[in-house]
């Protein structure tokens, strides 16, 4: 059996924080993008921007594009009147 001692070194934890920390940061830096990007699409569409929230929910969130894709854009109606 390996001796826990002899292969432990002092910076392994410091590595599982920061590897930690990178890839917690990094799944908020993916959802900020997307709720920034989504959000202003859905808004200059006319619509309420908390949609966007619509796209974190499994199947919801196709039936909501198809929803998003095929109804009439409240600006576009606003541009033609």
């Amino acid at each position: 059996m390996i001796d826990f001692l002899k292969t432990f070194n002092p910076a392994m934890p410091f590595i599982w924080v920061f590897g930690l920390l990178f890839v917690v940061l990094g799944f908020y830096l993916v959802i900020d993008l997307s709720n920034t990007c989504f959000g202003n699409f859905v808004r200059r569409a006319g619509y309420n921007k908390n949609w966007h929230w619509l796209i974190y929910v499994p199947v919801v969130n196709v039936i909501a594009i198809w929803i998003f894709a095929f109804a009439e854009w409240p600006n576009l109606k606003k541009k033609v009147s």
